[in-house]
């Protein structure tokens, strides 16, 4: 049996009855003239002026009365979600959709202002989810509005109040200005999830970028520590840190919101400026990591795949590739990911399907990570681990694909090292083709760049003077612009990390040359995808990677080798020396290195051993054809 519908209020005076009102509107038959009450107090005309000279707004009739309208509000909109008790009758949908979108830019404007006004004290509130703050009220009521229907949704898109409410909502903090997460709401944080819909959402997410950096770069910079910040509060909430503990599953679940919305800010170029200011990557390792030490071992898959998300973001980035990666490993997160998979592997006891268990996230993101080593910031930090990661070798092996990616993992580690060890410093970059110290690189000066360009390099004025004579005259405007293009969009390729990939090219095509492979000391698991490709066999070399003003270079490189005419270039060549070409992963794009080897006989040997002469950049997507290194 229904309960009676209480009597409708009809003047600001009529507080009791608007108290029970909205006190029995979750039981009572739906009704759209309840509906149309509540949004006669929200009207657009009851906001008080700022002008009215109250010195406590919150008592002022009208904000009682709308306050209680908003309750009342998000009550009728929650009895249409298919989880409601009491759910309201699909016929009146469409009637209640209609209504709520004429009324929405005044719904919105009186959360605004109550939002403004009402700041309660959180030390006087209660700890109790039945009693949140007024913030995280109005964040739940625009939450569940928008979550109605894709008409309400899409027109909240466009609505600069609304992002500014959004943004401001985001900002919420509690005692000593600890970021607020409301953690006793059963769905989540209506304010992170508010928040984090804006953020995923291709419309609006523009203009919110838009929105904050209209405020200033005081406001930015402040924003992003707090968004940094926020990230911690799931930790301490998990541990009891100033606040009474909860359960993991509730901290997990935030933090994965908030994760996903400081990833989502990264995505944008000018955001991605003001959080790596706050060394970002470096923030989020650090909390995954803390985290990951405490949580129960059924959370680490929800881990894993969050840090899954964060080697993509990192890899798809080009803008400080090796520094955002160097960043992550610094804060232990090889050592967190291996806890989490040591951790994963307990799920394998437990009664759960398969496919709720997504083990490939841990090869693919091994894998993702593997090829993204080669940054000489990357190495440094891979030196202290290596012989801790080899021993975990055995205690992987087996484990699905897990073991064998691990491997590689650890061996490219080693290499790479073993590379900056042998290698690196013998590298000069030398951009005129005919270097006469190629040979005798430690009669070469420091490699000092182009003061036109910043690009093209050399070991000194005379190989300068001789380059800009053949080439660089007709190419430094060009470069310039590229090069300008290239540090505005964060894609800048430093001639620091050419030269470690060069060397890394070096000490391949070396070990190829000999023969012998890679002995026990590197066992190598993916040869063909880092063995130099050369030019031996006829192929095209052109791709999209190719830079317009870059031809002529390459075509003196390669001379009649683009035609397929390999004997008759070697003679153009001659036989001491050898080209090849390499492609490293550069976020979205390709790094396509090619390089000008010369050979000298080692001293009581036989055997040569190959110099780079010269080399040539090439910055885009390779074209999918058999031959292109990878």
């Amino acid at each position: 049996m229904h309960r009676m519908r209480p009597t409708l209020p009809t003047a600001m005076s009529h507080r009791p009855q608007m108290e029970r009102l909205v006190k029995s509107s979750p039981h009572i038959p739906y009704n759209v003239e309840v509906l149309d009450t509540f949004l006669t107090f929200l009207d657009f005309e009851h906001i008080p002026s700022p002008a009215s000279g109250v010195s406590d707004p919150r008592s002022i009739p009208e904000v009682l009365m709308a306050l209680l309208a908003m309750t009342g509000l998000h009550e009728m909109a929650k009895r249409f979600e298919p989880a409601s008790k009491n759910r309201a009758p699909e016929a009146l949908k469409e009637t209640t959709i209609q209504r709520i979108v004429d009324s929405f830019d005044s719904i919105v404007h009186w959360a605004s202002y109550l939002v403004s006004i009402c700041v309660s004290s959180p030390e006087a509130r209660p700890i109790d989810k039945k009693y949140p703050v007024v913030r995280s009220q109005q964040a739940a009521l625009l939450l569940a509005l928008i979550r109605l229907d894709t008409r309400i949704s899409a027109y909240s898109r466009t609505s600069a109040t609304l992002i500014d409410l959004a943004i401001e909502l985001w900002m919420t903090t509690e005692t000593k200005d600890v970021p607020y997460v409301d953690f006793y709401n059963e769905d989540g944080c209506p304010i992170t999830q508010l928040f984090q819909s804006f953020v995923l959402s291709k419309d609006s997410f523009e203009e919110l970028v838009d929105r904050l950096l209209s405020r200033g770069t005081a406001f930015t910079k402040r924003f992003s520590m707090h968004s940094l910040l926020r990230l911690n509060v799931p930790y301490f909430a998990l541990i009891g840190y100033n606040q009474p503990q909860i359960h993991w599953q509730r901290a997990t679940g935030n933090l994965a919101r908030i994760f996903e919305v400081v990833i989502g800010l990264g995505f944008d170029p000018r955001m991605r400026r003001v959080l790596e200011q706050q060394r970002y990557v470096h923030h989020i390792t650090t909390t995954l990591r803390c985290y990951g030490e405490r949580v129960d071992f059924r959370e680490s898959i929800t881990l894993l795949l969050l840090c899954a998300e964060l080697i993509t973001m990192v890899r798809d980035h080009a803008v400080n590739l090796g520094t955002s990666l160097a960043q992550a490993l610094s804060a232990g997160f090889i050592g967190l990911f291996v806890i989490l998979v040591q951790n994963s592997r307990k799920q394998f006891l437990e009664p759960w399907p398969q496919e709720r268990i997504p083990f490939s996230v841990i090869p693919e993101s091994l894998w993702d990570l593997t090829n993204n080593l080669a940054w000489p910031k990357v190495v440094r930090e891979l030196r202290p681990h290596l012989i801790e990661w080899r021993d975990l070798e055995a205690e992987l092996e087996g484990v699905k694909d897990i073991g064998r990616e691990w491997k590689r993992f650890s061996a490219t580690a080693r290499e790479l090292v073993h590379v900056e060890d042998v290698c690196a410093e013998l590298i000069v970059l030398c951009d005129n083709q005919n270097c006469p110290l190629v040979d005798e690189p430690s009669k070469a000066g420091k490699s000092k760049k182009c003061s036109g360009c910043s690009t093209f390099v050399y070991c000194g004025e005379a190989c300068q003077r001789e380059d800009w004579a053949a080439f660089h005259s007709r190419e430094c405007s060009s470069a310039k612009v590229d090069s300008t293009r290239r540090r505005a969009a964060r894609e800048w390729y430093s001639y620091h990390a050419r030269a470690y990939h060069i060397a890394l090219i070096t000490w391949h095509f070396n070990e190829m040359k000999r023969g012998d492979g890679f002995g026990e000391l590197f066992p190598y698991y993916h040869m063909k995808g880092n063995r130099p490709v050369g030019y031996d066999v006829p192929r095209d070399y052109q791709d999209q990677s190719m830079q317009g003003y870059l031809q002529p270079r390459v075509d003196s490189f390669l001379g009649m080798i683009r035609n397929g005419w390999a004997e008759e270039s070697r003679k153009v060549l001659g036989e001491r020396v050898e080209i090849v070409e390499k492609a490293f992963p550069f976020g979205r794009d390709n790094i396509t290195i090619l390089v000008k080897f010369r050979a000298q006989r080692s001293e009581g040997s036989w055997r040569h051993t190959y110099y780079p002469v010269s080399s040539v950049v090439r910055i885009g997507r390779h074209s999918q054809r058999d031959g292109v290194p990878w």
